[in-house]
């Protein structure tokens, strides 16, 4: 591990903090010491003790130098990613995880991209969940011979009441499932090309 600015060794909690980064394992220690704070830059610092004797100021890190030794024993048996798993003592990307991965994150893009908006006309129109619901149940109305409301509107995405009649109202529900099924026609494409990689640098390449 190579530190930049400064090192804190605690020795009861088992930890070493370095530049600000902590690290909790186990590690040898001399067992009179409570901690150590090194400055990397000046090359200076300081032991405190765990029997009361006074601080001790120091401008050699070579009798500690073992706890690095044993953080970076401690940081190679730590995956990378949640992708990575160990093949002949080297950590590797699974193909399994990072498909199974990039599936959701097509998922959460395909979701966004959903909600983002639908045009119809010259305005566009809140795509998200709820306002597909409203707009779905309102049609349905309609359908069922429900007169719509004198003066009737439907609000556009940048909060404008644009007056629709009931061929209005079907022409943007239209639009929406249009909309919808575009942007799953797009997930469908993109998850057959996840299936299709056999590299990670194929799987890296596949975005929205």
């Amino acid at each position: 591990m190579q530190a930049n600015e400064h090192i804190r060794i605690v020795v009861p909690d088992s930890m070493v903090i370095v530049d600000g980064q902590a690290y909790q394992f186990d590690f040898a220690a001399p067992a009179d010491v409570w901690a150590v704070h090194w400055n990397v830059t000046n090359g200076t610092g300081e032991v405190e003790y765990s029997d009361g004797r006074a601080n001790d100021q120091i401008d050699d890190f070579a009798p500690f130098a073992s706890v690095l030794t044993d953080l970076d024993a401690y940081l190679a048996t730590i995956p990378p990613s949640r992708l990575h798993v160990l093949v002949n003592g080297q950590w590797e990307i699974d193909l399994v995880l990072y498909r199974a991965a990039k599936g959701k994150l097509i998922n959460r893009d395909r979701d966004s991209a959903i909600d983002g908006g639908v045009s119809c006309g010259v305005n566009v129109f809140d795509s998200d969940d709820v306002s597909r619901n409203n707009l779905t149940s309102t049609v349905a109305a309609v359908q069922a011979g429900v007169p719509l409301p004198a003066g009737f509107t439907w609000r556009s995405k940048n909060d404008q009441d644009v007056p629709l009649d009931a061929a209005g109202l079907i022409a943007l529900a239209g639009a929406m499932l249009g909309h919808v099924n575009l942007q799953y026609q797009k997930s469908w494409n993109l998850k057959a090309q996840v299936a299709a990689a056999v590299t990670v640098a194929e799987l890296d390449a596949i975005t929205w």
